[in-house]
């Protein structure tokens, strides 16, 4: 049962969750009031969506449908995810077009496709700026490269509140993976320079594998690495992230602030944050 709370503070409290949940804000406050109440879950459930994930009833108010993922193992996808990698990728891919005597591009016009990969943003850019008709897009490829491995940390940041949610999240006991489409010899010094690297235990990369995402299986190779036998969370940006985990059957939840090329709503992940403050509230470590 769920213990008595006065009506009077509680009309308060469900009038201060209504309003954020109204205003499209965190439904951490309202998370919030419900441990203050000491709220009994079971009151509030509703169905069991999967296996993997249940969704409940806020309690407090009817503007936040509060999602559960039980799992042990939480996949993370690199770039638009953990880490804006944009300015980086925008400078390296300016630098491609100077050394063809091209005009720059700004950042706005290519950071939607910084998560496919260097070959897309040199196209990208040249289309901007005249095309790439006789152009030798392998070369090209091997000079973005060379610039970007020599310049991978000058600008990229971890997104805000990325570092408490990663220890927070191994505190639990969660197991964690970065499953990217990035070159894996990129991908690693990324996460080093970053000082993230030590969170996870296993990294993969877009040539780690024969595939990679949207290709299922570079997900459910990379969740096999790691140790245990219980269910897993993809967390990502864009389409390779959310049509590759909803094909592998894993659950997925999108951020909104990453580098999407499709509106969210027509991806369908299963859910969608604006901030890693609110992650790990979703999750509950459940092992097989």
């Amino acid at each position: 049962m769920r213990n008595f709370v006065s009506p009077l503070i509680m009309e308060i409290g469900r009038n201060q969750a209504i309003s954020a949940c109204k205003n499209r804000t965190s439904n951490s406050l309202c998370r919030a009031i419900a441990d203050v109440y000491n709220a009994c879950i079971p009151t509030f459930l509703v169905y069991s969506l999967s296996a993997s994930f249940t969704k409940i009833n806020c309690f407090i108010c009817d503007y936040c449908p509060m999602t559960i993922f039980n799992a042990q193992k939480i996949i993370f996808d690199l770039d638009g995810t953990l880490v804006d990698t944009a300015a980086d990728l925008h400078a390296a891919t300016n630098f491609v077009l100077q050394s063809l005597g091209r005009e720059t591009v700004s950042l706005s016009q290519v950071r939607h496709m910084t998560g496919y990969g260097a070959v897309k943003l040199i196209e990208l850019g040249l289309e901007a700026t005249g095309g790439t008709d006789g152009l030798n897009m392998e070369s090209l490829r091997k000079r973005f490269l060379m610039y970007y491995s020599d310049n991978i940390c000058v600008h990229s940041y971890v997104f805000p509140d990325g570092k408490n949610m990663l220890r927070a999240l191994v505190a639990d006991g969660f197991q964690l993976a970065v499953c990217t489409n990035k070159p894996i010899g990129l991908a690693l010094p990324l996460l080093e320079k970053l000082g993230i690297d030590g969170h996870f235990s296993v990294i993969t990369g877009g040539d780690s594998f024969p595939y990679k995402k949207p290709d299922p299986r570079h997900i459910l190779e990379t969740a096999q690495q790691l140790a245990g036998r219980g269910g897993a969370v993809m967390i990502g940006d864009a389409s390779p992230d959310i049509l590759g985990a909803k094909a592998a059957g894993i659950p997925v939840i999108a951020v909104d602030f990453g580098y999407a090329d499709t509106p969210l709503a027509e991806l369908g992940p299963d859910y969608t944050i604006s901030g890693f403050a609110d992650l790990p509230a979703l999750l509950k470590y459940e092992s097989a």
